[in-house]
């Protein structure tokens, strides 16, 4: 359930990001590419639902790490250049608190999806 909800989470950022954009004009690749990875991750989670202990691996790198990276470098570069956390909630209209909320979900559910899976993949190394 953790891995559905990290993957809703990021289906419904990329949504909010382009919704508050004037002009979809040249994100045709961009939102492709998101599309594509969504689906890929939606495959890998079929795979490991299905118990195929290589989708748990591949999940665990590209969400724990590779994922996990892409969600909070733009938070912390953020944080470690600018960092004014009373201007930027002062200025925060919903679009950003919405995104604010959504990428929050999203960690989170990474957070709980990536030590269940490597529990999972545990016991049943165990259980062979």
């Amino acid at each position: 359930m953790a891995l559905l909800i990290a993957l809703a989470a990021g289906v419904a950022e990329m949504i909010a990001h382009l919704w508050e954009a004037e002009n979809l004009s040249g994100e045709g690749p961009a939102i492709l590419l998101r599309l594509g990875i969504y689906a890929v991750v939606a495959g890998l989670i079929l795979a490991f639902a299905r118990g195929h202990r290589w989708a748990a691996a591949v999940l665990i790198v590209g969400l724990g790490v590779v994922g996990m990276a892409s969600l909070i470098a733009e938070p912390l570069t953020w944080l470690f250049t600018d960092g004014d956390m009373g201007s930027l909630l002062a200025t925060a209209d919903a679009s950003i608190v919405l995104i604010i909320l959504i990428r929050t979900v999203h960690i989170a559910a990474v957070i709980v999806a990536v030590p269940l899976m490597i529990r999972i993949l545990a016991i049943t190394r165990r259980a062979r």
